[in-house]
């Protein structure tokens, strides 16, 4: 599980790094390989796709607002109930209304974050997957992952039977 360099992403150094294929066996090859290769890196890429969107999201002042207003409630209703314009409110209520907006709140606000994130994200990774020449990365061997997991559990198991040896003498 690694995470490849910009400079590999890129295909910096290659003389065509990206360009189309036209036959579809080959286009369905190619997606299979460089999703499976560059996993990691296209898990980054919907992470800072989420960060910018939530930075750029008018709704963040909302979110920001909304956590000052918990803090500020917890705060003021800390040592019993306070008194606004004849009503008595209580820590509880203050944390059952400012719940009930926040719930409605995050739920519009997530809601469209990840619809925009979903967006940008499947046309960057798609767009990268198909483009993105694999001839000149390593072979991605499942065999090769596979044998390296029946040998760590193997050590695995080792492990845990000498654990287990020693502490039953």
């Amino acid at each position: 599980a690694d995470l490849r360099s910009f400079h590999v992403f890129c295909g910096n150094g290659e003389k065509r790094p990206f360009y189309i294929k036209r036959e579809v066996n080959h286009i369905q090859a190619r997606a299979t390989h460089n999703l499976k290769y560059f996993y990691l890196n296209y898990l980054v890429i919907v992470a800072l796709i989420f960060g910018v969107a939530l930075v750029l999201s008018s709704a963040a002042m909302v979110l920001f607002l909304l956590s000052g207003a918990w803090t500020l409630a917890l705060k003021l209703t800390q040592d019993g109930p306070m008194t606004v314009r004849g009503v008595v409110v209580t820590q509880q209520m203050v944390l059952v209304i400012l719940g009930i907006c926040t719930l409605f709140i995050l739920s519009e606000v997530l809601a469209k974050l990840m619809s925009t994130t979903v967006f940008f994200s499947v046309f960057v990774i798609s767009s990268h997957a198909l483009l993105r020449d694999e001839s000149s990365l390593p072979a991605i061997d499942q065999s090769d992952s596979s044998e390296r997991d029946k040998n760590v559990r193997k050590e695995s198991v080792n492990e845990k039977s000498s654990l287990l040896d020693s502490v039953m003498s």
